[in-house]
């Protein structure tokens, strides 16, 4: 079979550039963009967990998607525990 054909007739790639968070009004961040991977880079109190973690957390919870998150920092998981958490 054609590898072109097969992609065509999958129907998986359409979703994945789904945008699951606007980043402004142009840029969208995608489940494609996702499933690449995002690492997260910054210095000592630049808000890297309490500001973008916690936003991609919030995101990928609410499109249904698990996470993994490594910290080094003790508490930092309870800052991510409530993202995307409905009060």
């Amino acid at each position: 079979m054609n590898p072109a054909a097969a992609v065509s007739r999958c129907c998986f790639f359409p979703i994945l550039d789904s945008p699951l968070l606007a980043l402004s009004q142009r840029d969208r961040f995608t489940l494609r963009h996702a499933c690449d991977g995002v690492h997260i880079f910054g210095g000592i109190g630049s808000g890297k967990t309490s500001g973008s973690g916690k936003a991609l957390a919030g995101t990928y919870l609410r499109a249904g998607m698990g996470r993994l998150v490594l910290c080094a920092k003790p508490g930092a998981t309870a800052t991510l525990s409530g993202a995307g958490t409905v009060s």
